[in-house]
């Protein structure tokens, strides 16, 4: 099992969260809007949902996200999109 997060909550995430969670994998959701991320997380069964603020690390090992967001500092180390 691995653990995924997914920044953002459209039709992409949607779909790639419910893959994701049928492989028996973790599924964090990060959105701006907590009740969209809510209502994505019980339309999905089985996901944790945190709010995405500008101080929020994806922590799955695998993170899926919008290209045109901004790739956060990691750790201290820069990371280039």
């Amino acid at each position: 099992m691995s653990s995924i997060s997914t920044i953002g909550l459209g039709n992409m995430v949607s779909v790639l969260a419910d893959r994701a969670l049928a492989g028996d994998n973790a599924v964090e959701i990060i959105g701006r809007d907590p009740a969209k991320a809510k209502e994505l997380a019980a339309a999905l069964g089985s996901a944790t949902v945190r709010p995405r603020t500008p101080e929020a690390t994806a922590r799955g090992k695998v993170a899926i996200r919008n290209q045109k967001l901004p790739v956060p500092s990691h750790r201290g180390r820069g990371a280039s999109a």
